[in-house]
């Protein structure tokens, strides 16, 4: 059942997200031509600042997650219900804490803009915070759904109403008005918070008439002493992340921002296909952590890495030599970035990806506390370097992406590893660990650099769609045979094959 479980949520996040990615390019590109990049911008500014607002979620829901995990397993619908209410007074609070927050902002927003503003830019802005706020009025049922492995239901729920939403959204940028696109964003969240409470409701009868149960002392403190490590990842992840769009309107201008925006949209869709993936295999992992040993538990985490890296080889290799040629084509000319930019920002985006499964036992193992703290100075240390970068050195975009690799760069890549191997799995951080990321970060931006680099010698024979198609046929070419030479005698990816073989043999 377990097996089914994850294997459910791994397709239907997948292909949802897939989707939902086919969906957003058509957005953006219907966006641009019809409002132009300025308020491409603004919109990308706008989910930038709503995703800073979000630090006052403060973790609860990831604590709450791993503080059902026990409940869940035994059946205690005692303690699932007092979880759950102390969950949806502390999200109704949230969502009153980001609109009165986001209001009392919206009359400094020109600060965040550099140049020329588009007008009415402070009443979308409170629409927007409207709909942020909102969204958080039944995420305590979500967590549950999550928790319990049943987040194919969230998963799906959102899907359906993003395609929904998105296809009234288009009526309205074909007659350019951004406030019919923000009014039907408001209505759809509202409809969706509406269906998912329906059906967990009746998923969950016996548990939800227990709304006045008190929660259990001992689950408050864990879930208390979890969030206030989750705040520490909340705050830093969101300034490592969100605060680029801000930098780069508040320095460059808001077209940058348009340009960004771009780039991201497909950063951002590839990151959270694996994200959504990655997060189906919590809960299992956390149900795994209380009957596993250490050994065991090490031993998967080795199969988790060896899989993210996969994915993420190939996507980053591919899109090496086609984000540029693909926005080319999708949105102009004028959408492109340096290839150095590009470069960095790609980095950014394997960096993450390969954190995935190292945040993913975090959450797991509830090792919220010492992550937290290495958050904050994460963020603080993103500040400053990106700002050095921006006022001193006047990089500017490049100076905004170059900030959070060379964070990465001086303290993800070691932080990470040792919490989960040390204090996670009662190990130790062998520098084979080190040795292994190097030679696979060399392998997935070496070759498919130079791919790039020759195309780019040959690119006067081509048209943009051909050198596009030309350049993808040659990486995939590349990146598969250095792939499988390196791969022939890993022990994982032996392992991997035979699940495939046996997959199939049952089918």
């Amino acid at each position: 059942m377990r097996d089914k479980s994850v294997v459910k949520n791994l397709y239907i996040a997948f292909l949802t997200q897939v989707s939902t990615m086919v969906i957003a390019f058509v957005m953006q590109s219907i966006f641009v031509r019809s409002l132009g990049g300025a308020y491409v911008g603004a919109n990308g500014l706008f989910t930038n600042i709503l995703s800073i607002l979000s630090f006052s979620e403060l973790g609860i829901g990831n604590a709450a997650a791993f503080a059902l995990y026990d409940p869940l397993k035994n059946g205690n619908q005692e303690r699932i219900s007092g979880i759950l209410s102390f969950l949806r007074r502390a999200y109704t609070f949230v969502g009153l804490t980001v609109f009165l927050v986001g209001v009392l902002l919206a009359p400094f927003l020109h600060l965040f803009v550099h140049g020329d503003s588009i007008r009415h830019l402070k009443f979308y802005f409170v629409l927007f915070v409207i709909n942020s706020a909102i969204s958080y009025f039944f995420s305590y049922k979500r967590t549950l759904l999550i928790a319990d492995q049943k987040n194919y239901i969230t998963t799906l729920n959102v899907f359906y109403a993003k395609v929904a939403t998105s296809i009234i959204q288009v009526a309205f940028l074909l007659m350019h008005s951004y406030l019919g696109f923000l009014i039907i964003q408001i209505v759809g969240t509202l409809i969706s918070n509406f269906l998912i409470s329906r059906k967990t409701n009746s998923l969950y009868r016996d548990i939800f008439p227990l709304k006045s149960s008190l929660m259990d002392p001992n689950d408050k403190k864990v879930l208390l002493s979890s969030s206030l490590g989750i705040m520490g990842q909340q705050i830093g992840g969101i300034i490592v992340r969100d605060t680029n769009n801000l930098f780069i309107s508040g320095f460059v201008g808001l077209m940058a921002a348009g340009i960004y925006s771009g780039y991201m949209l497909i950063v951002n869709g590839v990151m959270t296909i694996l994200t959504q993936v990655i997060n189906s295999t919590v809960a299992t992992l956390g149900s795994w952590n209380i009957s596993m040993s250490s050994s065991q538990m090490t031993d998967i985490l080795k199969k988790h890495l060896f899989v993210t890296w996969t994915f993420s080889y190939f996507v980053v290799s591919i899109l090496i030599s086609s984000i540029t040629p693909f926005i080319n084509i999708w949105l102009g000319p004028a959408y492109n970035f340096d290839f150095v930019i590009v470069l960095v920002i790609l980095f950014n985006l394997y960096f993450s990806l390969n954190r995935l499964t190292l945040l993913a036992l975090v959450q797991a193992k509830g090792l919220f506390v010492k992550t937290g703290i290495k958050s904050l100075v994460e963020a603080a240390l993103n500040i400053i370097v990106s700002l050095l970068l921006i006022v001193v050195f006047r990089l500017g975009v490049l100076g905004v992406v170059l900030g959070t690799t060379i964070v990465n760069l001086s303290l993800n890549i070691w932080f990470d590893p040792w919490v989960v191997y040390v204090s996670g799995l009662g190990g130790h951080l062998d520098f084979k660990y080190f040795q292994i990321y190097v030679v696979r970060a060399i392998l997935t931006f070496v070759p498919a650099t130079i791919v790039e680099m020759f195309m780019r010698s040959v690119a006067g024979q081509f048209n943009v769609g051909l050198y596009l198609a030309v350049s993808v046929l040659l990486t995939v070419f590349v990146a598969t045979a250095i792939y499988l030479i390196y791969v022939v005698r890993n022990p994982e990816f032996k392992y991997l094959i035979g699940l495939i073989k046996q997959r199939f043999n049952k089918e």
